[in-house]
């Protein structure tokens, strides 16, 4: 009895793990965390397995002969299926981090099944259908399927606590604790299988398992699917928190544009108003010089100049934060009528820089120049491409061209890339720079200086 409940209860908590992160997935398709796209992936892979371990609830409940082939085989297709999806979670997850190397590698899982089924077809055609063929090859896609998944399932999970703790967010510590139950699940799903005559299966196997803690393995594999699933229903709420970051950037941005509405209003009912007096000032003094009171006339003047600097100066200050994509611009254009190498542009649909630092327009501007300079010195390059996309936490900026790339160690000496570093560090950004045989990438993160949230969301 005991076994129908572990099965269960194993099936359901996968079961749904997926059908609430399918569900999920359908309110974050503009969601800008590395988390969202990658999580429709760890959804099918729940929903999946947990169907497929309720092939084993069907046998217990004897609904079906024991260990039909056929079944059997329905069964490790979906499990196979299942640990795709987990190798692609953990994989785009670690791509979306920053982890580039994992970029090209989506063949790997399609190989691995690819291998298992061919397998799989040469042992039906020598040895017939039966379970003990098929349990003979299910090692294939548990040690070289399912285990790296967990681990970069896992991986990924830590690295993504990471950086949400960048971003101030340090309670979601469900992240690490679900990282490190992906590692379990690894270990106990996918290593400890049935006991085989061949290492390592003959040393670490279910039997071994429980001879040694008395208990049947099964009973972790439940545990461990049931936190993990406890885990992500919390950990979901962080799209809750971006939503919040959204609305609260957004009113920022509002309180900006308001701000120039109402400066603009000052303008109209005062210096408009002061420029019309002094006009009838000046009409006074070309038709009865000797009435004018010249003491007054100066301070009327003086308070007038005073007050047209003012809103001068917080209409520079704010028109800076917008000015940076034309600068950018106008100095693409200059540039284009002087090289053969092609520059061109590329903005993220609704990027607003209007929730840039202040002082950061300039340093950012010098860097781009910077970038874009030495790309036309020393990379060889015929292309040179300049994005500006608009992330949750602020603003991220690339400069890259098609060159021939350059060594770091050699150069890294070299007073540009020591000043570009500098000038990203006074404004509280990141500078990063990458260079291969296929050119080089320049990347700065600044933060947005308005609509933050509060660390004890």
């Amino acid at each position: 009895m005991y076994q129908l409940l572990l099965y269960f209860c194993y099936g359901l908590a996968y079961f749904t793990l997926g059908i609430s992160l399918i569900l999920q997935n359908r309110r974050v398709v503009l969601s800008q965390l590395p988390l969202a796209r990658p999580l429709i992936w760890l959804g099918m892979f729940g929903l999946l397995h947990g169907l497929s371990e309720w092939f084993v609830l069907a046998w217990l409940l004897q609904l079906v002969p024991e260990w039909n082939p056929h079944l059997l085989l329905g069964k490790q297709m979906l499990t196979v299926i299942s640990y795709i999806c987990l190798f692609y979670f953990g994989s785009r997850l670690l791509e979306n981090l920053g982890v580039r190397k994992f970029s090209s590698l989506w063949v790997i899982p399609l190989s691995i099944a690819g291998i298992w089924m061919i397998v799989v077809a040469a042992k039906i055609y020598f040895h017939g259908l039966g379970s003990q063929v098929l349990f003979s090859v299910h090692f294939i896609y548990n040690y070289f399927l399912g285990f790296p998944g967990a681990v970069f399932a896992g991986w990924g999970l830590f690295r993504l606590t990471k950086y949400l703790g960048r971003l101030g967010l340090t309670r979601f510590w469900q992240l690490k604790v679900a990282g490190m139950l992906f590692w379990g699940y690894g270990f106990f799903s996918s290593l400890l299988i049935r006991e085989q005559s061949w290492f390592p299966a003959n040393v670490i196997n279910n039997q071994v398992f429980q001879s040694i803690t008395g208990f049947p393995v099964e009973v972790v594999r439940m545990v461990i699917a049931v936190v993990i699933t406890v885990m992500f229903l919390q950990v979901i709420q962080v799209f809750e928190w971006e939503n919040v970051a959204r609305i609260t950037a957004l009113r920022s941005r509002q309180a900006v544009l308001e701000e120039r509405q109402r400066l603009g209003q000052d303008i109209h009912d005062h210096l408009v108003q002061d420029i019309f007096a002094l006009s009838l000032h000046m009409d006074l003094i070309a038709t009865n010089p000797d009435k004018i009171n010249v003491r007054e006339l100066q301070s009327h003047i003086s308070r007038l100049l005073a007050q047209a600097r003012g809103y001068l100066q917080q209409e520079i200050k704010q028109s800076e934060q917008c000015s940076l994509i034309d600068r950018v611009h106008n100095y693409i254009m200059q540039l284009s009528a002087l090289t053969n190498v092609r520059l061109r542009i590329e903005i993220s649909s609704g990027l607003d820089l209007s929730g840039l630092q202040c002082d950061a327009t300039d340093q950012c501007y010098y860097i781009i120049q910077e970038a874009v300079t030495n790309a036309l010195k020393h990379s060889e390059a015929s292309e040179i491409v300049i994005r500006f996309e608009d992330m949750l936490e602020g603003i991220e900026i690339h400069v890259s061209d098609n060159g021939h790339g350059f060594s770091l160690n050699k150069r890294k000496r070299g007073i540009g890339i020591r000043i570009m570093r500098q000038r990203a560090m006074e404004v509280g950004g990141h500078f990063s720079i990458e260079t291969d045989e296929n050119g080089t990438r320049v990347g700065l993160k600044l933060p947005w200086a308005v609509g933050q949230v509060s660390n004890d969301y």
